[in-house]
């Protein structure tokens, strides 16, 4: 095989490629099928119905991909779906281990990532916008897909129940890697 130019002969090591357009599934069935291992990080969206789950693609287009470039590249490039392997200098540049392993660790057997939320029940929490900017409230329910928290708030000596957008408070959503 002629090695193309800026390719240097190398162990399995994680690379980045790039699909065509909604075609991440179809690259990684056949990167999969074919020997390289490939990766497709997916994030599970929370909803309040459980029925319906909305899963997203942490990095629209952008699969893993580990392989050899001596051996693979070329199937790579040439695989269904796939577009072309991302190039640094010239040539294709591999990624930290740590970064695609930490990623690994952190889904389930589908590849999804779930998002935790750091807001807790009954959380004492201060409104920063208006129309409920310097307002305390506590927090009754999580946030839900549309990214509302339900909020238990003193107004006019009464308690009442109000939604707020968690863009009025704190950014607390993060997905944990590594714990």
């Amino acid at each position: 095989m002629e090695m193309q130019r800026g390719i240097v002969p190398c162990s399995r090591l994680w690379y980045i490629a790039y699909s065509k357009p909604r075609k991440e599934e179809a690259a990684l069935f056949h990167l999969q099928k074919k020997g390289p291992g490939a990766f497709f990080p997916q994030i599970l969206l929370p909803h309040p119905a459980l029925e319906r789950r909305r899963v997203v693609r942490l990095f629209p287009n952008y699969l893993f991909v580990h392989l050899s470039l001596s051996e693979e590249y070329e199937y790579v490039r040439w695989c269904p779906g796939v577009k072309y392997l991302v190039e640094f200098e010239g040539g294709p540049a591999p990624l930290d281990e740590e970064i695609v392993g930490l990623l690994m660790q952190n889904v389930n057997p589908d590849g999804i990532l779930k998002p935790h939320s750091d807001f807790l029940i009954g959380q004492e929490m201060f409104l920063k916008r208006d129309p409920f900017a310097g307002l305390v409230g506590l927090i009754q329910d999580p946030p839900d897909a549309q990214g509302r928290l339900s909020v238990l708030m003193e107004f006019l000596s009464r308690t009442i129940k109000v939604e707020v957008p968690v863009q009025y408070i704190e950014d607390r959503w993060s997905i944990h890697i590594g714990q």
